[in-house]
């Protein structure tokens, strides 16, 4: 079914170098969504979001570094969501659906150690842990568009979803040849559902590069 949605959007960001070696940066945006399918319950005044981001890089040592981060972020339903023909061989819209609303933080270290030792020209290492926290996603129950609550027969507090994530990555240059290894750690849970199976928690790879 037709539809339409307006958006305007407000922003102001700097970046603070207080030392040589630390930077911060941090942003705010105001997003307007107004029309048929203007954000429903957004923060300010029903259709307003306010978003925010934070960041700071702390040179440690030579090209070894520290980087935190801080940012919220939202999803407004699409219209696919909001005015499909549910009579229709699809899903039913639902146009009372609410913005899908998340807030993530990560800490990162890095570094480019052995640079230029014997064969070795660089070896690149990085270690992070992130953390996100995702409100009223949108999926599909009882034939339609909703978002996710631990009743949604009652409309009661929405369904949370929570993501542990570590990465580690490791890099190495050896003349004109690469070899590269990698490890993900991904642990999700909700708090109607609990642990969520049905992404792998473990992830390995490996890679090389060869000159011949």
């Amino acid at each position: 079914f037709g539809t339409s949605r307006t958006v305007a959007a407000l922003y102001i960001s700097d970046q603070f170098r207080p030392v040589s070696r630390l930077i911060l940066d941090a942003g705010v945006r105001y997003q307007l969504g107004v029309g048929d399918r203007g954000y429903q319950g957004a923060l300010i005044g029903g259709n307003g979001q306010l978003l925010g981001s934070a960041s700071i890089v702390w040179n440690l040592y030579r090209e070894m570094y520290m980087k935190a981060n801080y940012a919220n972020g939202f999803r407004p339903p699409v219209f696919n969501n909001t005015d499909s023909n549910g009579a229709a061989v699809q899903y039913g819209g639902n146009r009372l659906l609410r913005n899908e609303q998340s807030h993530s933080a990560q800490v990162e270290w890095n570094a480019r150690l052995l640079r230029n030792v014997g064969p070795i020209r660089a070896l690149q290492l990085r270690a992070d842990y992130s953390y996100t926290l995702l409100d009223g996603l949108i999926l599909v129950s009882r034939g339609r568009y909703q978002n996710s609550r631990i009743d949604s027969s009652t409309g009661d507090e929405p369904s949370q979803r929570y993501i542990h994530a570590v990465e580690a990555s490791a890099r190495m240059r050896v003349g004109a040849h690469d070899l590269s290894l990698g490890y993900s750690f991904l642990h999700i849970t909700t708090n109607d559902r609990g642990l969520l199976r049905s992404v792998s928690p473990h992830n390995l790879s490996a890679g090389w590069v060869i000159s011949l």
